[in-house]
């Protein structure tokens, strides 16, 4: 019986990924079964379905639903200055290598969420002096873009954040905190699927943290294409705290610091 209920689930399963495609125009083939199971597991307990079955149906009459489902999968949580060390290691290794560039300096944040990581690299880039750069932050999630553009956060979102920048970039509106406009004007948030074809060529430094960790192996090598493809020669590529270089990709990237996952592609 139990088989047999396995079985009806990953059928419907099947169902509610070829629906969010349909609906949303989000693939979701790329990722690790067990992973989106889990998630798709949260959002029917979340609205008591007791099978797989029940829950599709559900999807199937609440538009909004199929939207809280993407941003379960998404994991669009995130915060400023989210892996301490991993912004340490940028503001004192990688940013000295930007500060004599004269010409644009073009950065690429894949899989940005709400746009924490953007808005911090902004603030980051502002301080030490550089203002010729624009970030690019990229999301398959047109929702949560949405909510990037706005800028605005909660308290909670700035924990780990110094006090200094916090005073100095953002300010307080009632119960929130804004994102001042001088931060935003050096971001363009854009949709892209990162399993789909690169985003744009030509960047000097791209963040792609978090999200590899949820793909399946052939999805990372097509995401780990796409990001080689879009950084220049010596360009900067940091990736989450407990992702890898594919294998496949290793010849085109000497590490610069492991601990925290910053390499520089080399070819």
């Amino acid at each position: 019986m139990k088989k047999v209920q396995r079985m009806e689930d990953f059928k419907y399963f099947e169902f509610i990924k070829s629906y969010v495609k349909r609906k949303k125009g989000i693939d979701l083939e790329g990722y690790r079964e067990n992973y989106l199971f889990r998630r798709i597991k949260i959002r029917m307990a979340k609205k008591r379905c007791d099978d797989v079955l029940s829950y599709y149906n559900l999807l199937l009459k609440d538009e909004e639903e199929i939207q809280k489902l993407i941003d379960a999968i998404g994991i669009n949580v995130s915060k400023f200055y989210r892996d301490k060390d991993v912004f340490d290691a940028i503001k004192g290794f990688i940013l000295p290598f930007f500060k004599n560039r004269k010409d644009l300096i073009k950065i690429w944040s894949a899989g940005c969420a709400q746009g924490e990581e953007a808005f911090t690299l902004s603030i980051l880039f502002l301080d030490s002096g550089i203002k010729n750069f624009k970030i690019f932050a990229t999301d398959f999630d047109n929702e949560v873009l949405e909510i990037a553009k706005k800028g605005i956060f909660d308290a909670k979102d700035f924990e780990d954040f110094p006090l200094n920048l916090k005073i100095k970039y953002i300010e307080k509106i009632n119960e929130k905190f804004k994102v001042k406009d001088f931060v935003k004007e050096h971001i363009e948030f854009k949709i892209h699927d990162l399993l789909s074809s690169p985003f744009d060529k030509d960047f000097d430094f791209i963040l792609c943290r978090n999200v590899l960790i949820y793909m399946k192996r052939e999805a990372q090598k097509k995401v780990f294409e796409n990001l080689t493809s879009s950084l220049k020669k010596d360009g900067i590529l940091v990736l989450g705290k407990v992702e890898i270089i594919h294998p496949e990709f290793e010849k085109f990237y000497l590490p610069l610091n492991l601990k925290e996952k910053i390499f520089k592609k080399i070819a």
